[in-house]
């Protein structure tokens, strides 16, 4: 049987950040959809990092994680903040 490799973080304050960084996006996503109207009657646009409108449906919660995590994933990896075992 063939096994993935595994992965592991060499630095858990780089771990810890980004997961504090990523639950205050997220947050930050939900709270601004259920944002009172603003003064004119329109609902607020949340700003997001694909630059798309987020109504917290699976499709939009599934490309803001993907357009939040792939970056920094990617650039923590060539930082070493990530490693794979094989």
């Amino acid at each position: 049987m063939n096994e993935q490799p595994k992965w592991y973080h060499t630095d858990s304050y780089w771990a810890d950040l980004l997961q504090y960084d990523f639950e205050e996006y997220t947050a930050s996503l939900y709270n601004s959809i259920e944002d009172e109207l603003l003064e004119d009657g329109t609902e607020p646009e949340p700003i997001t990092i694909s630059g798309e409108p987020f109504c917290g449906c699976n499709d939009c919660s599934t490309r803001e994680i993907l357009c939040f995590l792939i970056p920094r994933i990617i650039q923590g990896y060539k930082d070493g903040k990530l490693k794979f075992e094989e």
